[in-house]
């Protein structure tokens, strides 16, 4: 019996670009095809990533391939149809990517966008300071007035309380944004909805959160998902060997936990207790490194990792 060529597959982290990812792996699935033709297997037979490349690796894992993912064509009309992974998940309620942050995540989103354009602009910078400053000083002004105070008594109060009032607004608004600005709650039940679907038949012991275990149960591929720990100060790799009582989905979302988007993801790991993480980005933004010791058992095996990258100009 021919054996299979093997082929260990990493896909970079690189938010809203990683949809690219789905053209890369299309194009391979399609070389591995013909290659398969001429005699020898190839396969794909363990993949890693690191923040958007770990929705593509975790789904990959369970027997995704690109067209399952999101399937592009054109009409005789010379329209664009076809079908996303979305449209399968959750009973169809999130149409589209962006519906995943919810409106309440978009909302703040869009709050925080519009402070950092009023500040980084000059001209309005200058509109919100005074602004700021004129409501301090109405504020103020009624207060002492309430209070009974003298207006030579309180000016001097006023003129030193201003700023302070000013900066403790500010530090007010920007202390929201430690707890996020949205929540990972829908994306990681859409993560797990969908690794149920492909694993629908086959023994899983967590349907509420299918575990690298499971996989391993169900014959997937092996997969590893990169994180930064930051109870740790260090790089995280979720996958059987190491975290297999660890849901999938949750290690997604622990890779793609952008800082100030997000709030750090807690997970509780065995044996070592409440962990948090952000964006595996940070630290290891394209994995190939995690498949060393699976090119140690097996050193004819190939690695690929898919890049992103700007077209140049």
């Amino acid at each position: 019996m021919t054996e299979s060529q093997k082929i260990y597959v990493s896909f970079q982290g690189g938010g809203a670009k990683g949809v690219a990812h789905l053209g890369g792996l299309k194009a391979l699935e399609d070389w591995i095809h013909e290659k398969s033709l001429g005699g020898i297997p190839h396969e794909i037979s363990a993949v890693a990533g690191t923040s958007a490349g770990a929705i593509v690796a975790a789904l990959v894992a369970v027997g995704y391939r690109a067209d399952d993912i999101f399937s592009c064509k054109i009409n005789s009309g010379g329209q664009k149809t076809g079908s996303h992974i979305l449209e399968e998940v959750c009973d169809g309620r999130y149409k589209s990517p962006t519906s995943l942050f919810t409106e309440r995540g978009w909302g703040n989103i869009k709050r925080i966008r519009a402070v950092l354009k009023e500040l980084t602009d000059k001209f309005s910078l200058i509109k919100f300071i005074a602004a700021e400053f004129y409501i301090d000083l109405i504020a103020l002004s009624f207060s002492f007035v309430v209070l009974g105070f003298e207006w030579s008594a309180w000016v001097p109060v006023i003129l030193l309380a201003l700023p302070i009032f000013f900066f403790a607004i500010l530090a007010i608004r920007f202390l929201k944004i430690k707890k996020g600005l949205a929540s990972l709650d829908v994306i990681r039940d859409v993560i797990n909805d969908a690794i149920l679907n492909a694993l629908e038949g086959r023994p899983v012991e967590h349907p509420d959160g299918v575990t690298f275990e499971d996989l391993r149960k169900c014959g997937c591929r092996s997969l590893k998902i990169v994180s930064t720990n930051v109870s740790t100060r260090d790089v995280e790799v979720f996958s059987y060997w190491t975290t297999a009582n660890v849901s999938v989905a949750d290690a997604v979302c622990a890779s793609i936990c952008l800082p100030i988007i997000f709030s750090p993801y807690e997970i509780n790991i065995e044996k070592r207790g409440p962990q948090r993480f952000v964006d595996g980005g940070v630290l290891s933004n394209l994995p190939l490194w995690p498949f060393d010791d699976d090119r140690a058992l097996s050193p004819e095996a190939w690695t690929l990792g898919f890049s992103l990258v700007r077209e140049a100009a």
